[in-house]
């Protein structure tokens, strides 16, 4: 068919009405409302961030390919609809969010083979996709407070503000934000309360406010929110007992208040958070025993509880939690024998039960946890031989100082990557420490004692001051992105 030139005039009109009509699409819609918000939050957080009338804050996007690689991340990104355009994500940030956990070690040698490690785990959850509307400026050192006109976003379903220096309140004008569904505040220089009002949003799922300088008690009002399933408190200055209404969290997967001021016993109503995947109550102020309905929480796979006051009659029974891939129950004052079952637990990289009560010998099916990375059996009252495997083990990292085990005549203070120090029944001699002399150090075993009365005195403090975090052995940080 030919193409006369008055067809193919209308034809290039067709063609400019579709292109005009795709880029006019393709302009902004993002509502006036909602770009005025933005120099206004800008503001409120101390960050230099102007949009003119007719910009276009869509498109808003700084690249670092030096720093891309970490997740770098300095950008606006909205929805749109064939009408309209929401800010689905502001993210200016240093984001490690491609990282799925990081350990940090630091060893504070007080002599050969004999170390205070301070375990840091820094949990890093990935980042929301495109699809959220999500509020994101992390690690941006933004000195201002939290801003309350974060409500004029309307569609805004994420809040992540972590690492910043922010001070001030949390505004209880945010209880009003229907859609939101995350609020990460970690690691910045927040006080006072946690607004009851925050309870009002019936969608939220994720609250971390750790490394703060937040107060007060939890509000028991939180227990009413139906999907709430992170809970991060740690390193606070939060007092007063766990609510019960928190009872009612059925949905909650991960509880983590470390590092506060807390008072009165764990309670029992854990046992009612059948979908808890991580329990973290380290240096938390809170009393023992450990509640035997935590053996209930089949879908646990990191329990750390530490520096318990109070009694612990016996392990507890944890013989039904298979899927335990960390287990710390550091200072609980735990009395009796390791129970076998423990040696069954095949996904377990890490084992801690420094600084409890447990005696008798360690179990033969101990041999079978092939996983197990770090073993940590401190300062207890284990006796009998030394398993053979513990001794030549060179990929598994095992302390066993300060017990009465039966060495023999062996005087060394380690075997492989098997710390030995002080493990001995005969350990109780005087002048230089044999173990130590064979090496060359002249350090005698009233220096040595002094030196264990340090690392025990340091470990079993709830939490020593470090900056905006404080930190405690086996504290988990939970960093979240």
């Amino acid at each position: 068919m030919r193409i006369f030139p008055r067809n193919l005039a209308s034809l290039a009109i067709g063609i400019l009405f579709i292109s005009f009509t795709t880029f006019a699409f393709a302009a902004t819609r993002l509502p006036p409302d909602e770009v005025e918000a933005l120099n206004e939050i800008g503001k409120t957080l101390g960050k230099t961030w102007n949009f003119s009338v007719g910009a276009d804050p869509c498109n808003y996007s700084t690249k670092n390919p030096d720093l891309d690689k970490f997740g770098f991340e300095d950008s606006v990104t909205c929805n749109c609809t064939d009408t309209v355009c929401n800010i689905i994500r502001m993210s200016l940030s240093l984001s490690l969010s491609h990282y799925s956990h990081v350990c940090l070690s630091l060893s504070l040698s007080l002599s050969l083979s004999l170390s205070l490690s301070l375990f840091l785990g820094l949990e890093w959850i990935q980042s929301s996709s495109l699809a959220r509307q999500r509020s994101a400026l992390k690690a941006q050192d933004l000195p201002g407070t939290l801003p309350p006109e974060l409500t004029r976003l309307t569609h805004l379903q994420d809040i992540d503000l972590t690492r910043n220096y922010l001070s001030g309140t949390i505004p209880p004008e945010w209880g009003s934000m229907m859609k939101l569904e995350k609020i990460s505040l970690l690691g910045n220089r927040l006080t006072g309360r946690i607004p009851k009002e925050l309870a009002n949003i019936n969608t939220l799922a994720i609250i971390t406010v750790e490394f703060n300088q937040l107060s007060g008690p939890i509000p028991p009002e939180l227990g009413s929110l139906p999907l709430l399933e992170k809970l991060h408190l740690t390193s606070n200055y939060f007092t007063g007992e766990i609510p019960k209404e928190l009872a009612n969290l059925t949905t909650l997967k991960d509880f983590r208040i470390g590092g506060n001021y807390f008072a009165g016993k764990i309670p029992d109503f854990i046992q009612n958070w059948a979908n808890l995947k991580k329990l973290v109550i380290v240096g938390s102020g809170l009393d023992g025993p450990i509640p035997p309905g935590i053996g209930l929480l089949t879908k646990l796979s990191d329990l750390r509880i530490s520096d318990l006051n109070g009694s612990q009659p016996s392990f507890p029974p944890l013989n039904n939690l298979t899927s335990l891939e960390t287990l710390i129950l550091r200072s609980c004052n735990i009395n009796g024998m390791l129970p076998e079952y423990l040696g069954t637990m095949t996904n377990l990289t890490l084992l801690d039960l420094s600084f409890n009560n447990l005696s008798g010998k360690i179990p033969s099916n101990f041999s079978s946890l092939s996983n197990i990375e770090m073993m940590y059996l401190t300062g207890n009252l284990l006796s009998g031989p030394v398993p053979p495997w513990m001794l030549q083990s060179t990929s598994k990292s095992i302390d066993l100082s300060y017990n009465n085990f039966d060495l023999g005549s062996s005087q060394d203070c380690q075997r492989g990557r098997t710390n030995l120090f002080g493990s001995s029944s005969k350990g109780n001699f005087s002048g230089n420490v044999p173990c130590l002399s064979l090496r060359g150090f002249r350090c005698n075993q009233t220096r040595v004692e002094m030196a264990y009365m340090r690392k025990e005195a340091v470990t079993m403090r709830p939490i020593a001051s470090m900056k905006t975090a404080r930190v405690g052995y086996g504290l988990d940080i939970g960093f979240t992105d």
